[in-house]
């Protein structure tokens, strides 16, 4: 296959990734933009992707992402992001109340959150990686034909759930990353 036909089938597939994800999930965008924004942070100077991406940098980066969300507009509450009335998306009501708890002001940076409670900010990315590694990590790449592992691989069954990283498929040289198991 050509370039141009890699790049064309690449972008339809990443299209249909996103059209399905407005549908039934914000996850999805969360872990596609942590993975495209990790791939970037990561990338050697000389442009070499990174070949490996773990779910707790993922974690780390959702909690970034979610962050601003999980802030009380005035007089309405946070916005809510699960799929019924007044159900809040999981990842966005555990950051909402890890703010509440220990964010002392609405602009209290997230830097400063992290650094000034660590035990609880442990548990909470503990807490997104599961969620991640639950829901939008084996779902990601599910369309209605099925399953295309073209973004990456992961390497534990979907029902146990063992954690995981994010790494090179293709180890004929860059490549999309995958994820595979870890201890």
């Amino acid at each position: 296959m050509n370039a141009d036909r890699a790049a064309l089938t690449l972008a339809e597939k990443v299209l249909a990734i996103l059209e399905l994800g407005k549908q039934s999930a914000t996850y999805k965008y969360a872990l596609f933009t942590a993975i495209l924004d990790l791939c970037i942070e990561k990338t050697s100077a000389t442009g070499v992707p990174p070949t490996t991406l773990t779910t707790p940098e993922l974690a780390e980066n959702v909690i970034e992402l979610y962050w601003p969300h999980a802030l009380p507009y005035p007089d309405k509450g946070v916005l809510q992001q699960g799929g019924g009335k007044d159900e809040q998306a999981e990842i966005v009501g555990a950051i909402e109340r890890f703010r509440l708890k220990r964010a002392s002001a609405a602009e209290d940076l997230l830097h400063r959150a992290r650094v000034g409670h660590q035990k609880a900010w442990q548990q909470l990315a503990r807490f997104v990686e599961w969620k991640l590694i639950e829901m939008p990590i084996p779902r990601l790449q599910v369309s209605g034909t099925g399953e295309d592992r073209f973004l990456y691989e992961y390497g534990w069954a979907v029902a146990t759930g063992k954690f995981g990283s994010l790494s090179h498929r293709n180890q004929r040289g860059p490549g999309p990353p995958s994820v595979v198991g870890h201890e």
